[in-house]
């Protein structure tokens, strides 16, 4: 899991709890179409989900 004090954003974000899945505890959220984020990792790959609905 990459911490979220590992991400970078620009524009405007928001951090809130997750209560309909137990494996996801805390997401950050964005209705800002220029906002951004960026990270750093070491590994084999990354996941990054987008809820439209």
């Amino acid at each position: 899991m990459l911490d979220f004090t590992a991400i970078s954003t620009t524009g405007r974000w928001v951090e809130q709890r997750w209560h309909s899945y137990e494996w996801v505890d805390l997401m950050l959220e964005t209705t800002d179409m220029s906002a951004g984020l960026s990270f750093e990792f070491e590994g084999h790959g990354f996941a990054i989900a987008f809820d439209y609905g």
